[in-house]
């Protein structure tokens, strides 16, 4: 039979009422969590993958399932911000176990996303991940404010998911019928969008600033304009043109046109 944690500690992270309370693991354990949490943070695909076993699973929300050391390493190639991973179960039954728990970075809005890891423990006496199986969780709440203060915690949602590649949240603000015009011309609706976005991209870092906010009723549209680096560190700067509306009482992006300035 196996026996579920009931150890209540106090969470490493912000906590809101639709996440359980922490759990403590032991240390065996929670070295499987701050082990991959300095490999996405640092970016470091190989890291990651020697948490898995050889035929391990990582299956993450509007990602491709990536099987195996390579593909999951392959899917890493950049810094993925300063992610924070807390415990909320975990079981163990002899060389099997799992955790069940949630993951957020420091500007998350809302409860955060959820993840199941499959453990299994080697000869080494070492736990690693079977499958990860990652969730987005609800989607947070509208912020409390007027529309320009929401919008403006949304386009900082954007910005960060375009270089998180966290196809996750641009499923929770992109209206059905959105549509965004990439650099090159091309237009991708919001199914190609989710696709390209979900995709590792080489951005280090990308930053927003001169941001416009402009509300028209039921319809807003943010002007911004954008410094990046590539992973290869190149600059870069652009300009993009954000369309919101506002349908039920919740603003969703229904358009989308990036370009790129040439120095």
């Amino acid at each position: 039979m196996i026996a579920a944690a009931a150890v209540t500690a106090q969470p490493a992270t912000p906590r809101d009422a639709a996440s359980p309370a922490a759990v403590t693991l032991p240390p065996d354990l929670d070295r499987v969590l701050r082990d991959y949490e300095r490999a996405w943070r640092a970016g470091d695909g190989a890291g990651l993958a020697a948490l898995f076993t050889d035929d391990g699973f990582a299956v993450q929300s509007g990602s491709p399932l990536a099987r195996g050391k390579a593909a999951i390493a392959g899917n890493i190639s950049r810094p993925g911000g300063a992610l924070q991973l807390s415990a909320f179960a975990y079981s163990v039954s002899g060389r099997l176990g799992y955790i069940v728990g949630g993951f957020r970075y420091p500007d998350t809005t809302g409860p955060g996303g959820r993840f199941v890891l499959a453990l299994n423990q080697g000869a080494d006496g070492r736990w690693r991940i079977a499958a990860d199986l990652d969730n987005s969780g609800p989607p947070p709440a509208e912020p409390a404010g007027n529309d320009h203060t929401t919008l403006a915690t949304l386009n900082a949602d954007y910005v960060r998911a375009v270089l998180t590649s966290d196809a996750a949240r641009f499923r929770e603000i992109l209206a059905d019928d959105f549509r965004n015009t990439n650099p090159d011309g091309t237009i991708l609706d919001r199914e190609a969008f989710l696709a390209q976005v979900a995709r590792p991209s080489n951005l280090k870092s990308l930053r927003a600033d001169d941001v416009e906010i402009r509300v028209m009723g039921n319809t807003a549209i943010i002007h911004a304009h954008t410094e990046y680096e590539t992973s290869d560190g190149r600059p870069g700067s652009g300009r993009y043109t954000d369309i919101w509306h506002k349908r039920d009482g919740r603003w969703l992006a229904v358009a989308a046109h990036v370009t790129r300035l040439v120095r």
